[in-house]
């Protein structure tokens, strides 16, 4: 897929070329995550994908139904798990397992397909749960029922991308209000406390309307922020980190 601008077409400037034709617009937003710098290559480094590893597991015999009330993080020296439970089917949904210090973290950055899992982080996961809480709390250990990996976006600032995109973020023509691209990414693996009114306010901004009283001003996309998320990218550049994030 690619877009092009050609502003000589005044209703619908975006062409959007996919392997089933070409689909034209006055507006695009970008809402893909860990993928939406694919077609912003202004944004590679800035929108930068890791994979994550994804458990759901049968409680033990003795683990309490908290009804959805509880979650829990479990902090190791350079990562952490995240643990939540089904209101109605008492299920556990154990995710993380970046627990290889520094190395680890790094593994998946950078990384855009989901067709793999990760081994070690989903051995972790697998009995982590048993270890924490304890026999006596767990009754017969937790068992894994399906595991999966995910793609997450990270920003060198740690929040969000919402907004319109602004000339240095693209390599064709920035719009207007009147027609241009926006985005709604970047939630940094926070994607269910983000998403829902990021989703909202990017569309109330769109519409011209004011966010101020109840939106974060640091999630807004502006010129001013991308120049200080370039000026990030290049306190870093030539790292691994930086080559990892530009894949």
């Amino acid at each position: 897929m690619n877009i092009r601008r050609a502003d000589a077409n005044a209703d619908y400037p975006y062409a959007i070329s996919t392997p089933r034709g070409v689909v034209r617009a006055r507006h695009i937003f970008h809402c893909t995550e860990g993928h939406a710098s694919h077609l912003i290559p202004g944004l590679r480094g800035i929108i930068v994908p890791r994979r994550g590893e994804m458990t759901v597991q049968s409680p033990g015999s003795q683990f309490h139904q908290k009804d959805g009330s509880y979650s829990w993080s479990f902090y190791f020296p350079h990562g952490f798990d995240y643990l939540t439970q089904n209101a109605r089917s008492g299920e556990l949904f154990v995710g993380g397992g970046d627990v290889g210090g520094e190395e680890a973290l790094m593994q998946p950055l950078g990384i855009g397909s989901d067709a793999d899992e990760i081994i070690t982080a989903k051995a972790h996961l697998a009995g982590v749960l048993g270890v924490v809480f304890g026999k006596e709390n767990t009754g017969d250990p937790p068992k894994m029922r399906a595991s999966w990996t995910g793609i997450m976006a990270n920003t060198p600032d740690g929040v969000p991308l919402v907004g319109m995109l602004p000339q240095a973020a693209l390599d064709r023509t920035a719009g207007d209000r009147n027609s241009a691209e926006w985005i709604c990414a970047g939630y940094g693996g926070y994607g269910m406390v983000n998403a829902w009114l990021c989703g909202r306010a990017v569309v109330k901004i769109f519409a011209g309307e004011d966010v101020q009283g109840w939106f974060p001003s640091e999630y807004v996309m502006s010129s001013e922020r991308m120049e200080r998320l370039q000026e990030k990218l290049e306190k870093v550049k030539g790292s691994q980190m930086h080559l990892k994030a530009l894949l």
